[in-house]
């Protein structure tokens, strides 16, 4: 079976806490991305998503600090509950083809804020306020269909790879839609039930 280590992405794009909402904005437009991990030092701290940063233009000027009960990453056999996960409600398709489908110039005028100047509320708040800090990952030998099940039962679009604490890769929906388009992540077993006409 496929391994995550065979379709990773090991140039992962990360941000730190002190990196402004506006530069993480122009940073996932630049490069085409929906997420990248918060790392501090050499330390993973958080994750942020454009739904994230959707709901937080959406709401107020003012996020929630979110907190967890650790940063522990989660593997795939700890179980798995509503409040803990990273909600992301829309398809990573949907995300992408909204967020890129105008400039991040576009999308950082249109958000709105109490003084009426949307950039200011990007650009007046740090990446570290708003990242969730619960972090979902796997290990580079597991099973690319773990990484999916997990992917599936958290709702969100990608996992981090890490291996002794050290971030080695990401993996994304797309990582592994691009598996099963090229015929890689495949059932070995002959365990399918036939088909009937």
């Amino acid at each position: 079976m496929l391994r995550v280590r065979d379709i990773m992405t090991t140039n992962v794009i990360v941000l730190s806490p002190q990196t402004s909402l506006l530069s993480a904005v122009q940073l996932f437009a630049d490069s085409q991305v929906t997420g990248a991990p918060v790392v501090e030092g050499s330390k993973v701290v958080g994750v942020l998503s454009v739904s994230d940063l959707m709901e937080f233009t959406g709401s107020s000027a003012e996020p929630e600090v979110r907190t967890g009960e650790g940063i522990e990453p989660m593997r795939w056999t700890d179980g798995v509950s509503r409040e803990d996960v990273e909600r992301e409600d829309e398809p990573a398709a949907a995300l992408t083809s909204d967020f890129f489908g105008a400039t991040s110039t576009a999308f950082i005028d249109a958000v709105p804020d109490s003084s009426g100047e949307g950039i200011v509320t990007l650009a007046g708040h740090e990446v570290g306020e708003l990242m969730s800090r619960k972090i979902w990952a796997v290990g580079p030998g597991d099973y690319v269909a773990d990484a999916a099940k997990m992917m599936q039962r958290a709702t969100i679009h990608r996992v981090l790879v890490m291996e002794n604490e050290r971030l080695v890769g990401i993996v994304t929906t797309t990582d592994i839609a691009r598996a099963v388009a090229d015929g890689r992540l495949v059932n070995t077993t002959n365990d399918a039930p036939e088909r009937r006409e």
